[in-house]
């Protein structure tokens, strides 16, 4: 799986957020309000090509015309995996905690997500 560019990946999550079936119009204005973008079409369709070479995304003709539909190919999960493994294999030379404080200080942790994590580490073995 290769890796996106800022604004590949801006595209991509517009889509993931959005789901199959989407035309350059529909991701075009999803995308610019999402992001607080002023791309055009034009713009917008120059990722969604590279997305579909990068395999990220298929694309198949809808009805009459030149209007293309995008359906996923990889799923959000399976990128967001591979993020914090590149992530963690980078920063994770430093002590584990202090890469997990700078990450959690920073986004801040809501109390389910809390939770989760401290269940996950109750349930380590040292």
């Amino acid at each position: 799986m290769t890796d996106l560019t800022k604004s590949e990946l801006l595209v991509m999550k517009s889509i993931w957020e959005m789901g199959d079936g989407k035309t350059l119009p529909e991701i075009t204005a999803y995308t610019n309000r999402r992001f607080l973008k002023d791309w055009k079409p034009q713009t917008v369709s120059t990722f969604l090509a590279k997305l579909v070479k990068k395999k990220f995304l298929s694309s198949k003709q809808a009805g009459i015309g030149r209007t293309h539909e995008y359906q996923i190919l990889i799923k959000e999960s399976e990128y967001q995996k591979k993020q914090v493994k590149e992530l963690f294999d980078f920063w994770g030379k430093e002590p584990m905690g202090q890469t997990l404080s700078a990450f959690f200080g920073e986004q801040g942790l809501e109390e389910a997500s809390a939770k989760i994590v401290k269940d996950m580490i109750d349930d380590l073995d040292f």
